[in-house]
Parts: C-alpha cells; sequence; structure tokens
C-alpha cells in the first residue's frame, strides 16, 4: 500500500453538509417566509374585513341618521296645517310648512319613555314603546326591545353630558337597539325569515346586517359657547347693558358660573386675538359672518368632545354644572318668519272718508312674507335686511353721499344736492308692492318697511265730517290730502330711522312725487320745531291825530295807538338732549302762502273800533261789512272796511344763531328778540325787521318789563287804544285788530350744512280762519292792554300731520307778554288730563278748546272723539272720564293704538313717561326750577343700532307715536323679524347682481326662544339696560325667564310656542290684555320704569337679536353596529358584532321649509 495515496473522497464530503445546512436553512427560511406570507394575507384578510365592516358602520350611521331626518320631516308634516310643494325650474323642489292652526308644530314633540332624564334637552331615543312624535298618524316606532345596556353601559350614553350632573340613564331608561335588514326594513322581533344569509345562493333581503341606537337632543336652546359671553375687550355696563347679540349673554346667569370664571374664559377664547380691535369692530365681523367665520385666532370649540375637554381641563372657567346648558353647534337662516294675522282688522274706509289711500289692500301690501313667490320662484322676502347699510344713506355734509350706488341699490335713493330724491316708484309715485318689485333688483328698504308695518296703522288723516268745504279745498290736510298717504308715511318713518343710526344732527329730507306737489319726507334730530305760528296784535307808538270815539260820537278819554298784527313763530326742540352734538347751528324761518289753485292769495287785517258807553257795544251795520266789521278813515269811523293784504311768498325769513350748548327751545318757546333777556340762549338775524312796541305798556301781574321790540313777520299795522277810566266802559268796550281768512301759511324751516348750502327740515301748515285779536278799552286797573291772540298749533311738533290746529288764547295768559318772554308750553300734559277728571285741570294756561279750522268741527269724522284736549294723544287710550275729557283715535283699520305715554304712571307730583314733560316751572318771579322727568322725552341715539329693537326710538311719523315694540296692538313688530344688524363683510364687497344669486346665509349664535329653558333666557336678559345706571338684574332675570318659558311651554290655548319673533310683542298674553313683552315690564318696582317706554323695551332689545323660532337644532348621539345574526340564532339578543362607530351628529332643520340647514358629524373617541 502506498503511504502516500490519500483517503477518496474525504475533502470533497466535509463541503456537502454546509450545503445541506444551507438548504435545510433556506427551506426554514421559505418556510417562514411562507408562514409569513400566509400570516400577511390573513392579517389582510382581517384588515380589510375589518375596514369593511367599519365603513359599513359609517355607513349604517348615515342610514340611522337619514332614518331619524325622515321622521323629523314627518313630525313637520303632520304637525302642520298644511304643506305647499313646488317644483322649481332648476329641479329642486321648494317646501313651505304652514302652521296657521297648529302653533305646538313649532316645537319638537318629546317622545320619551317614563323615567327618562334630560326633560327638555333629551327629547327622543330608540324605544320600542313610543312613536316618533305625538301627532295622529305618526309611525310606528322602529326600536326593537333589545337594550343597548350593558354593552353601552350607562355612563357611556351620558357621555355628551347634556344632562344635569345628578341626572343618569338606566337599563330601562337607555335607547334599545333599531336593526336593519338588506331591504331597509327594521325588524322588531326575531323570526325565521331573517336567519338565512342566502337562499340557493341568492342573498336574503330580509337578513340582518347590523343594528343602531340613539339619543335626541335637541339642543336649539342652549347657548353657543363659540358665541356667548365672550366679548374681544370687557364692556362697561351700558355697552353690555344694550345685547344685540348672544356674545353680550351674561353667562354668569347659569349654574356654577361666576364673573371670575367668565374673565378667564374669556381670555383664553381671545388669547391671540389682534390687539386694539373693540368691540364693535369685532361683532360687525363676526355677527355679520354670522359666526361662520370667527375674528382671527380666536379660540373656538370644533366639536363638543373639545369643550368637555376643556371644562375637565378648567373647571374654575367652565364648570361641569354649566355643560347642560351649552353646545358648540347652532344654525339659523337668517330669513323672515313672519306673516300678518290673517284675522287682523282691515282698513274700514276709504282715504276721502276718513281711511287711507290703501283701503281694500290690506293683503296685498302686508303679504305673508314666507309665501312663495310666483315670479322669483323663492320665499316672498328670502334673506333679512341689514341695518347696517343704512350707513349708505348718511345725509351728505358735502356735495355727494359716501356710495351712490350702494343708496340707490339698497334704498331707491339718489342725491339732488340738498336733499334725497326717492327714485325706484311706480311712475304715478306710488311704491311697489313686494310681489311687484321689478325682477332687475331686490326689494328695498322703503318696500319692505311698507310690506312690514301693517297698512291699517298708517295714513291716520284728522280731517272730518261736518266740514267747512271752502277751508277743506284750501287746506293740504283736507281729507284724502296728503295725511292719507301709506308711501308718504312710511318714507316719514323711514327717515327717521336713518336719523336714528347716523352719528350726526342733520335731519334727513326724502322728495317722493306726488299728486299735486312732490310728497316731502323729513327724518327727526334734536333740532327746533315749528310747534305753532299765532297771529297776535302788538301794542306800539302813539297816534296824537287819531280821535277815538263812543258810539254817540263824543270822543272818549283815551289814546289812540298804532297795533301791528304779527305772524309770530313759537319753535320747539322736544327731544332729550344729544351727547357731542355734532349738527347745524344756524337756522332761518321761512312762511310762504300755499296756492291750492284759487287764485290770489291774501292775509287780511285791518283796524275797527266798536266802542260804546253804558257797557253796551254799538254794533256795526252787518249788511255792508260782512261777519266782521273793519272801520277806516281819517277818525277809523266810516261804515267801509279797511283791509290789508299780505301775501307770504317765502322772502321774509328769520335766522336763529343757536350755540351747541344752548338750552333755547327746549320748551316751546317764541322766536323772541335777544334783548328780552337771556332766556333767548340764541342770536336773531334774517331780513324781517323787529316789530316796535311800546315800552312799559304791557304787564304781568302787576310785572312790569321794558323790553321795545318784538320778532316775527308784520302781517299789517292797525288802530287801538288804551285803557279808559272812564266810567262809561266796560270789558265790551273795544279797539281791536282782525283778520280774514286766506290761503294757509307753510312755515318753512332749514339749516346751514358743513358746505354752506341751506336745506329745507320741515315743514307745517297753518291756516287761520276769520277772526280778531283785540285790546280792551276797560277799567282794569292790572292791564294797559289785554290781547285775544289767536294761535294755530302742531299737536306734535316733529310732524306737520293733521295741520294745524286753531284755538285762542284767552286773556288769562296775557298772551303778548307771555308768548314773547317766557318758554311756557301752550298744549295739555297728556295724562294729566285723567287724573285729573276735568279738562281745565293739567292744562297749560291758555288753552281752550279748539275751534273750527280747515277740515275741523266739534263733531269729528270717525273714529274720532271730541277734540277739546289734542295733548292726550300722547296717551291715546280709551277715554276713562267720558268723551268730553279724551282727544283720542283709531287708527284706519279701527284700532285704537296708545301713544308714547300709554304707560304712564302719577308719582310724586310728576307724570314719569310724559313726551311732553316740562324740564322747568316758571314762577311768578320769572324764577326757572326744575320740574317734571325728562326721561318720558323721544330719544335721539346717532350711532349704528346695537339692537334691531332700537329701531323703537324711531318716530312713526304720526303726533306722539314711535315704533311700538311694546303694546299688543303693535302694527310694527314684523320689523323684529326683516330686519338683522349687520351685513356679511364678504357680501359686502358684491355687485347687485352677484348677491341676488346668493341664497339667505346660514348663521350661527342664535337660541331658539321655543326651546329655550329659563337658564339660558336669564342670560340674555341679566344685565339689560333699561336706561343709563339702570340694569336688570340677575334675579329679575330669573324671574322674568321663568314667566317667558311657562308660557311658551305651556299647552293651554291661548299661550304655547311663538310664530316668530315679533309674537313676543304682538301676541296678547293669556289675559288678552296685554303682550308678553308689557306683562314681563309690568314686573319692573319702580313706577317711572313702567311708565317710560324705552325702559319697558330693555325686555324685547334683550331678546331681538341673538334668538330665532324657526330653526330646530340637534345632535344626535348615535351607535352603529355591522354584523349578523348566527345561523344557530334564536333571539335578536344574539346579534354579533364586527364593528362599531358612535358620532354625536350634529345637525340643523329649517321649521319653515324643511331644510336641513347644516350638519356636523362628529367621531366619538372611546
Amino acid at each position: 500500500m502506498n503511504p502516500h495515496t490519500k483517503a477518496p473522497f474525504k475533502q470533497d464530503r466535509q463541503p456537502s453538509g454546509v450545503a445541506l445546512v444551507l438548504v435545510v436553512s433556506l427551506l426554514s427560511l421559505l418556510v417562514v417566509l411562507t408562514a409569513s406570507l400566509m400570516s400577511l394575507v390573513s392579517l389582510s384578510r382581517q384588515t380589510n374585513r375589518l375596514e369593511a365592516d367599519s365603513r359599513k358602520s359609517a355607513m349604517l350611521a348615515q342610514a340611522g341618521f337619514r332614518t331619524v331626518l325622515a321622521d323629523l320631516g314627518d313630525e313637520m308634516d303632520k304637525g302642520s296645517t298644511k304643506v305647499v310643494v313646488k317644483n322649481l325650474p332648476d329641479g329642486t323642489v321648494y317646501r313651505q310648512y304652514d302652521l296657521t292652526t297648529r302653533r305646538a308644530g313649532m316645537r319638537v314633540t318629546s317622545a320619551l319613555v317614563a323615567g327618562a332624564p334630560g326633560t327638555g334637552v333629551l327629547l327622543k331615543q330608540s324605544q320600542p314603546t313610543k312613536p316618533f312624535h305625538t301627532w295622529p298618524g305618526a309611525p310606528k316606532s322602529r326600536a326593537s326591545i333589545v337594550t343597548s345596556s350593558p354593552g353601552l353601559s350607562a355612563s357611556d350614553w351620558n357621555l355628551p353630558q347634556f344632562l344635569a350632573p345628578t341626572e343618569t340613564f338606566s337599563n330601562t331608561t337607555a335607547p334599545t337597539w333599531i336593526y336593519l335588514a338588506r331591504d331597509g326594513s327594521n325588524p322588531l322581533v326575531f323570526n325565521a325569515a331573517i336567519q338565512p344569509k342566502e337562499t340557493a345562493g341568492v342573498p336574503n333581503p330580509k337578513f340582518v346586517v347590523g343594528r343602531f341606537a340613539y339619543n335626541l337632543y335637541e339642543t336649539s336652546g342652549l347657548l353657543d359657547i363659540n358665541v356667548a359671553g365672550s366679548p374681544a375687550d370687557q364692556p362697561g355696563p351700558e355697552r353690555a347693558g344694550s345685547k344685540g347679540s348672544l356674545l353680550l349673554a351674561n353667562l354668569t346667569a347659569l349654574p356654577g358660573m361666576n364673573a371670575t370664571g367668565v374673565t378667564q374664559f374669556a381670555n383664553w377664547k381671545h388669547a391671540w386675538a389682534t390687539a386694539g380691535e373693540t368691540n364693535e369692530e369685532y361683532l360687525r365681523k363676526s355677527e355679520g359672518a354670522g359666526w361662520r367665520r370667527m375674528a382671527d385666532n380666536d379660540n373656538v370649540f370644533l366639536s363638543r368632545q373639545d369643550l368637555l375637554d376643556y371644562a375637565r381641563l378648567q373647571p374654575s372657567a367652565l364648570p361641569k354644572t354649566a355643560l347642560p346648558f351649552l353646545t358648540h353647534f347652532s344654525r339659523d337662516l337668517n330669513a323672515p318668519t313672519y306673516r300678518p294675522d290673517p284675522n287682523r282688522p282691515r282698513i274700514a274706509r276709504d282715504a276721502a272718508s276718513g281711511g287711507n289711500d290703501a283701503y281694500g289692500a290690506d293683503d296685498i301690501v302686508n303679504p305673508d312674507l314666507t309665501a312663495f313667490d310666483t315670479k322669483r320662484s323663492r320665499q316672498m322676502l328670502p334673506r333679512r335686511f341689514p341695518l347696517e347699510r343704512l350707513k349708505w344713506v348718511a345725509t351728505p355734509k358735502g356735495s355727494s353721499p359716501i356710495d351712490p350706488e350702494k343708496a340707490e341699490r339698497f334704498f331707491g335713493l339718489k342725491w339732488e344736492g340738498n336733499s334725497w330724491k326717492y327714485i325706484h316708484a311706480r311712475t304715478n309715485g306710488d311704491l311697489y308692492t313686494l310681489q311687484d318689485v321689478p325682477t332687475t333688483r331686490e326689494p328695498n328698504f322703503f318696500e319692505i318697511l311698507r310690506a312690514t308695518v301693517l297698512a291699517g296703522s298708517l295714513g291716520r288723516q284728522l280731517a272730518c265730517e261736518g266740514h267747512d268745504a271752502i277751508d277743506q279745498q284750501l287746506s293740504m290736510h283736507q281729507l284724502g290730502g296728503v295725511d292719507a298717504s301709506i308711501n308718504l308715511n312710511i318714507l316719514e318713518l323711514g327717515a327717521c330711522i336713518i336719523d336714528q343710526y347716523d352719528a350726526d344732527s342733520y335731519p334727513t329730507a326724502i322728495t317722493l312725487p306726488g299728486p299735486v306737489r312732490p310728497f316731502y319726507a323729513f327724518g327727526k334730530e334734536d333740532v327746533p320745531y315749528i310747534c305753532r305760528t299765532q297771529a297776535i296784535p302788538y301794542r306800539g307808538k302813539v297816534l296824537p291825530g287819531v280821535k277815538v270815539y263812543h258810539d254817540d260820537e263824543t270822543v272818549a278819554d283815551t289814546e289812540a295807538y298804532e297795533a301791528s298784527m304779527v305772524l309770530q313763530p313759537m319753535l320747539s326742540r322736544p327731544h332729550q338732549a344729544v351727547k357731542d352734538f355734532d349738527g347745524p347751528t344756524k337756522f332761518r324761518i321761512y312762511p310762504q302762502h300755499v296756492d291750492q289753485g284759487g287764485g290770489s292769495v291774501f292775509y287780511m287785517v285791518s283796524g275797527w273800533n266798536v266802542p260804546s258807553k253804558g257797557g253796551r257795544p254799538g254794533w256795526p251795520d252787518r249788511t255792508t261789512a260782512g261777519d266782521y266789521t273793519y272801520w277806516g278813515g281819517p277818525n277809523y269811523r266810516n261804515t267801509r272796511p279797511e283791509m290789508f293784504p299780505k301775501t307770504f311768498t317765502g322772502s321774509d325769513y328769520i335766522e336763529l344763531g343757536l350755540p351747541k350748548d344752548s338750552t333755547a327751545f327746549r320748551e316751546p318757546q317764541s322766536v323772541h328778540s335777544p334783548e328780552h333777556g337771556a332766556v333767548a340762549g340764541y342770536t336773531l338775524g334774517g331780513n324781517a325787521p323787529l316789530i316796535e312796541v311800546r315800552s312799559g305798556d304791557l304787564r304781568w301781574n302787576g310785572l312790569p318789563h321794558s323790553f321795545s321790540k318784538v320778532a316775527g313777520f308784520l302781517v299789517g299795522h292797525a288802530v287801538t287804544a288804551r285803557n279808559e277810566p272812564d266810567g262809561r266802559s266796560s270789558g265790551w268796550n273795544r279797539l281791536g285788530v282782525g283778520f280774514l281768512r286766506g290761503d294757509p301759511i307753510e312755515v318753512i324751516l332749514q339749516y346751514q350744512a358743513p358746505d354752506g348750502t341751506w336745506r329745507t327740515y320741515h315743514r307745517a301748515e297753518f291756516t287761520y280762519k276769520s277772526n280778531w285779536g283785540h285790546h280792551y278799552l276797560t277799567r282794569d286797573p292790572v292791564w294797559q292792554t289785554e290781547t285775544f291772540a289767536w294761535s294755530s298749533y302742531m299737536i306734535d311738533p316733529r310732524t306737520a300731520r293733521f295741520g294745524g290746529l286753531a284755538t285762542v288764547l284767552a286773556s288769562g295768559v296775557h298772551t303778548s307778554e307771555w308768548t314773547s318772554l317766557h318758554p311756557q308750553m301752550f298744549w295739555p300734559d297728556g295724562a294729566a288730563l285723567a287724573f285729573g277728571k276735568d279738562r281745565t285741570t293739567g292744562v297749560r294756561p291758555g288753552w281752550t278748546i279748539p275751534r273750527r279750522n280747515t277740515g275741523w268741527s266739534f263733531t269729528l269724522g270717525p273714529d274720532w272723539y271730541h277734540p277739546y284736549n289734542p295733548g292726550v294723544v300722547v296717551d291715546n287710550i280709551p277715554a276713562v272720564w267720558g268723551d268730553e275729557m279724551s282727544f283720542c283715535y283709531n287708527d284706519p283699520d279701527e284700532v285704537q293704538r296708545p301713544g308714547m305715554a300709554g304707560f304712564n304712571e302719577y308719582d310724586r307730583g310728576m307724570f314719569l313717561g310724559n313726551p311732553m314733560s316740562t324740564r322747568y316751572q316758571m314762577s311768578e318771579t320769572g324764577k326757572l326750577t326744575p320740574s317734571e322727568s325728562m326721561a318720558g322725552r323721544p330719544v335721539v341715539l346717532n350711532r349704528p343700532f346695537r339692537s334691531v329693537a332700537e329701531l323703537a326710538y324711531s318716530f312713526r311719523g304720526t303726533p306722539w307715536r314711535d315704533i311700538d315694540f311694546l303694546d299688543k296692538t303693535s302694527p310694527d313688530a314684523g320689523l323684529l323679524e326683516v330686519f338683522c344688524l349687520y351685513e356679511d363683510p364678504d357680501e359686502e364687497k358684491l355687485t347687485a347682481a352677484e348677491l341676488s344669486k346668493r341664497p339667505a346665509p346660514v348663521v350661527a349664535g342664535r337660541v331658539n326662544l321655543n326651546a329655550a329653558g329659563p337658564e339660558v333666557i336669564a342670560t340674555l336678559l341679566s344685565g339689560a339696560a333699561r336706561d343709563t345706571s339702570n340694569y336688570i338684574s340677575p334675579s329679575e332675570a330669573t324671574s322674568l325667564a321663568k314667566t317667558l318659558v311657562a308660557y311658551i311651554r305651556s299647552t293651554d290655548a291661548s299661550k304655547g310656542p311663538l310664530f316668530s319673533k315679533s309674537e313676543l310683542v304682538s301676541r296678547p298674553s293669556s289675559s288678552g290684555t296685554t303682550s308678553l313683552i308689557t306683562t314681563l315690564s309690568d314686573s319692573f318696582s319702580k313706577p317711572e320704569d313702567r311708565s317710560v317706554n324705552d325702559r319697558r323695551e330693555a325686555v324685547i332689545r334683550a331678546l331681538s337679536d341673538g334668538t330665532t323660532v324657526r330653526t330646530w337644532n340637534f345632535t344626535l348621539d348615535l351607535v352603529a353596529q355591522t354584523g349578523e345574526l348566527p345561523a344557530a340564532a334564536k333571539d335578536l339578543k344574539q346579534f354579533q358584532s364586527y364593528a362599531e362607530r358612535r358620532y354625536w351628529v350634529h345637525f340643523a332643520v329649517d321649521r319653515i321649509t324643511g331644510r336641513l340647514l347644516d350638519v356636523q358629524w362628529e367621531t366619538v373617541k372611546r
């Protein structure tokens, strides 16, 4: 054997073992990979299955939501009087629910099992024993008896925390499951038909594929915490008290909340806010955008869970006890919910008979604003008009307005150099109804006003039956004249609204084409107004060459004097003084005759002499002298009248310089020469000369005065005589001056604008019938002369409506001096007459009953009482003490509506809500002392409205009547529905064509009054300002809220939910004698707060803006499970769940149209 020979194959076998190991390893890896692959495939299948089931559960939740939505639709159908359905050109369907006889249908019905928690918030559940709603024909319950507990515990269902902390669910009050089959049916119990998944390879349509359960919470009455109670900076109580938004709700009224916590919450919300932003700017941006777009950098809650997390982390700012009253989601359609009462009184007669020019057209002028507009295929008035747009028609201080295009688009106004002209009228000057507005534009401000304010309350006339036909032909205020025009009344109302809103005190003036001459509509500012003119004779120089005779032709032992007949204007500034007055300081007064087409215009005056002896007058021959004899000639003894024609052409004027801080005319005061003392408070100029008066001859209660000139417009000169101590003289021995009837005198007031132009802001017509003013030939030791002055006056100096009333100012006033010197009223106190029970008690000195005048007589026309005391028009309440003590009227629809002092109370010797109150009383020595409260006087805001209800400060165009948001007879309540405060900043930039294509905006931050509890209502009322430093306290707010909520939730036929916010005012209370707002404000403890309308209306100012009645908001707490019944299942309880989803679905439905306004799905984390 060769020793060097290697063993065969030894070295070759070693690599083969490595390979084997490698192969084995690879095989093992392959097995692992194969197993992993198989595991991945299985996992993927499981994942896909889970994902599919999860998607199915989401789809099942959608089906559950749509089921609830359909049931709500059925509730709206069954809870309505009728349903109007219109197919629109774009293929969509328009629905409108009419609830005329189904008031309860405005609220969501409750359908809860006995013992269920959260009454008033939790309204519906998936439960087998309760139908979805309580109206006849409601569908049967879809829910099975299978409870969702214990799979979902009571604490699980209480997760949203809409219940009070002490409330919870039990096994019997928790929701039960609604099962869903493939065909959409909802099996209530197990049966053989639903068991097989398929039959002969064909899917079984009855097979159950899932189930869902729910609680439905109505959140309509909760506070949206993204809006409520958190202004950008902390406003003072005065601004907060103006309310106007949920932003200014007082959150401290909620359980557990306090001022420190509210401040802490507000600081967190605005932690990143832009420095220096004011509340007004924040409100304009956020409220204008409907709180759908918040101001920059605000912290907001995007879900209910965000809110709950914040409350858990910051209990001092937001305690758990407040959560049941808060939501993060609220929606409302910013459209009016107003239709006039179809059973309201109608205009009773035409204009020529004392009604107005809308006779027979009530329903055309005032349509249902929620009705379907066939011309435009939409709601009649689809969106509210933002009052912020009033800024475009502020009276220009220069030659042009801020934005002429917007002034014309939104208001139909065009600036004509010194006034606005309304250019959207028909060719005959009539305003369009909403139905007839051209489709090329949207309804403007005045057309919306006209459609909303009840026509039966407009165009009140005072002309009457039994009138003098000649006088009627002369006056612009004749029956069927300017006063009967509802268009003029609406324009005047609109102009007054504009002047409340704008920041200055330059009155708005609007012209509208009229049948004879243009209609003039003027706004109202804190400036002087003409309240009266008087034809008054003053004694002047001695006439030594003129003899005065007795009727036996013996010369009387007296001197003759020249008398000057003067037309003297009296001005009044009836408003409360405006702070930071920015208005005119120069004014002009122009008298001019009104030629009504009767030819020459004359105003006549003459001297006359009828002396006698033995106390018996010597009557002239009336056959040659007519009704009144005027004697002339060298000795004023011939038998033919000597008449002095006078025509006022508007060329003569008196100019006043009135400093901003002047108190002149705060009481009605005759224009007089500044030399008469500091009472004037102004400078006097113009081209009408002062009239000479004999110094020392005029006396007042024995007090001599030394003035020698009076201001006014000279009519003519005549002769009179001083008193004669001769025993043959008596009170019937007279020399005097008189006048004959002429055409009416129109007094025009103008102010000087900043650009130097003179602009007319007031026109008032005064008419005098033939009569005389005279100086006695008497032995009276006190008076050297005595005067009867004939006067024509306005019932309310702010308006020329009704024209001038004529009366004689009796000798008791010693008129010639008093009216020249002293700021004394010459009409009654108003409500004082009711308390005095006598028409002379409480009447200002010198008042007597009105004499016959243009269109007037003691037997007045329809709806008027005896005209003895025009001052009580401020009350205009039913006669209490008999006709002889009342002066009140019904509107053209025969409804008697109260004036501004309708709630006046008498306390501590004064009338607390009297708009004609006198600020000062004058003693016999001439000393001025404070008299009555000024709180009842009209207010001019001169700032943007902070609440839609602040429209109530606006003058209505009828004497002593402002917009009424207080009395049950209010014709203006619908204005609460048709206006909102702010315009969307984005929409403001749109053209008219672009804006017309926009639907009504959906907004947030509204509380439904029909759903809110007293805790929420109290946050709106608490801190509301009645007046400066006079606020509704938290305890008052709680009491008021309980009263209101009890009324709305009542099932009494006379109570119940509201159809619109307007019913806070226009719907009678359960007693039928007052409105809801009146009932609430009746509880004010102080008499003055109950007497002044503005203070009572603090309640409606607090409730008008952050509220609604038309939208239902909900949170649906919905749990959906996909799965199936196993093959061996014998009961629905054996349902096998594969996937579960829980959502809080926040959604809003419009009750009027059924439209789903918005929906937000919130996935609940568990």
